[in-house]
């Protein structure tokens, strides 16, 4: 059970994370001047 809720933390991270990538490429594609 405990590796269970785990590896559901571990994933609902990754969710996170990949949805502020996301976010971010679509920030800086929609304004090119924010790249750094």
């Amino acid at each position: 059970m405990v590796k269970n809720d785990e590896n559901r933390k571990i994933l609902k991270e990754n969710q996170s994370t990949m949805a502020y990538f996301f976010t971010s490429e679509s920030v800086s594609e929609g304004h090119p001047d924010k790249v750094a």
